[in-house]
């Protein structure tokens, strides 16, 4: 990651000198001297930027420092620049890499690594929608690796911020049996996915629970809690619920949310912050996006 800023100066920044470059790095395009606007510099590097990638070379696939790394510095020019462009650059992109399957299915798991995956510095979850809804859309390109592309799709287009949260039944400790629509109707939500057998989950609900702005907003009626176990361990479930705050809803899941991806769970835990009325106000929150929003939005 340390060679991106280098990259981004040479193809989109003031410099218009080539940088440094490696036997073992694919070199990127040099930009004319005569475009200075930095959107047009961006749009002409990443057009350009597959030009002389040798897709048919399968040698490379794995290499890091080639494939990899001329990868990450690409998703790096892209935001930079216009629509327009990136949608041609990822045009041909990836027409450029179905020419081998083994090329296709390993940029694409590369596009899924930087920017779907959470963690990743690079996450960029509007970025890679775009580039998804181009994969499927290539002909001829590995059905395994589209279908893969088409169901995280899927997962990003559903419960968006404005939209109605997907409906589940889940159970309370004495069994009783209700639906996310009718929980809390007179009060936001905050829908807390979690397993209290994983560490971050274990982080998060300790920073949950003592959380002034948290538990005032509970206290005070402005906030429903709905923490919802979502594996199949039931006993360790009724083991670890007394754990939570008494003013909290502890659940477990009873329509196999995971199973039917109901919701983008891709690691735990995960927070979404409904309205009243369930529609998604935060999607995949932070513990901070939460607390600004219940100081400023509420």
């Amino acid at each position: 990651m340390s060679k991106l800023l280098p990259a981004l100066l040479f193809c989109i920044g003031i410099s218009l000198h080539a940088s440094a470059q490696t036997e073992t790095e694919y070199a990127m395009p040099a930009v004319p001297d005569s475009i200075q606007d930095i959107t047009r510099r961006a749009d002409y590097a990443t057009r350009h930027f597959w030009d002389a990638y040798p897709f048919a070379d399968t040698t490379l696939v794995h290499h890091k420092d080639y494939a990899e790394q001329a990868a990450a510095n690409f998703f790096t020019l892209l935001p930079y620049a216009s629509d327009e462009g990136q949608d041609e650059a990822i045009g041909r992109w990836l027409e450029g890499a179905a020419v081998s399957p083994t090329a296709f299915s390993h940029f694409a798991g590369i596009a899924e690594k930087y920017l779907y995956e959470r963690e990743s510095p690079q996450h960029n979850e509007a970025l890679y929608q775009r580039i998804a809804e181009r994969i499927g859309s290539i002909a001829g390109a590995d059905e395994a690796t589209q279908s893969r592309a088409h169901f995280l799709l899927q997962q990003l287009r559903r419960n968006r911020p404005d939209s109605i949260a997907t409906d589940f039944t889940y159970a309370t400790a004495d069994g009783t049996l209700h639906r996310l629509s009718q929980t809390a109707a007179d009060r936001p939500t905050l829908l807390l996915f979690y397993d209290p057998d994983c560490q971050q989950c274990q982080t998060l609900l300790f920073r949950l629970r003592h959380s002034g702005i948290v538990n005032q907003a509970v206290s005070e009626g402005r906030l429903a809690v709905l923490a919802v176990y979502t594996e199949d361990d039931e006993a360790l479930w009724q083991q670890k619920r007394t754990d939570l705050p008494a003013a909290w809803t502890a659940a477990i899941d009873r329509s196999d949310i995971r199973g039917h991806a109901l919701y983008d769970l891709r690691q735990l835990p995960t927070l979404y912050l409904l309205s009243p009325e369930k529609r998604v106000i935060l999607r995949d929150a932070t513990l901070a996006q939460l607390t600004n929003y219940l100081l400023t939005g509420m």
